[in-house]
């Protein structure tokens, strides 16, 4: 079943993004990013299977100037299926059904910076453009700081 996002979704929410991303992520941040953000709002679409959250997508908001007029920038995070339900359609309906809330919702423009599967497999169920390649780069300013991230043993050297 896809649905919206409901008050409690949070800690399965977190729970596939570790499965799917090998990532902690704390409930705290969580808030941050959905809900703490400029607009205090996300919209946010999970997929739901025997009772646990299998997929899911957010946008998050932003107000911006388009020439004359203000728009609202919908930037797409977090898509995400667990592994063990691919293969279902489930991405691409938390895509459709993303895009039609974002409408609902009034978000005049989506974007984001998926991967490359991410990339094609939106590309081909809504119709999305690629408007620019954007090079992802990084600047270390501090090298240790790299290795304790990846390496924690590390942190008390």
């Amino acid at each position: 079943m896809i649905r919206s996002y409901k008050k409690g979704d949070e800690q399965q929410i977190n729970a596939l993004f570790h499965e799917v991303f090998r990532k902690q992520r704390s409930l705290v941040h969580w808030d941050w990013k959905f809900k703490e953000n400029p607009l205090n709002s996300s919209v946010i679409t999970v997929a739901e299977e025997n009772n646990e959250i299998a997929g899911h997508v957010a946008l998050v908001p932003a107000k911006a100037k388009w020439y004359d007029r203000e728009v609202t920038f919908g930037a797409r995070n977090d898509t995400m299926v667990s592994p063990r339900y691919q293969g279902k359609g489930l991405y691409k309906k938390l895509n459709l059904e993303m895009i039609s809330t974002a409408q609902e919702e009034g978000i005049d423009y989506l974007y984001g910076y998926p991967a490359e599967k991410a990339k094609e497999l939106f590309v081909r169920y809504t119709g999305a453009k690629e408007i620019a390649s954007i090079p992802r780069l990084i600047r270390l300013n501090r090298l240790s700081e790299l290795v304790v991230n990846k390496l924690p043993a590390l942190k008390a050297v």
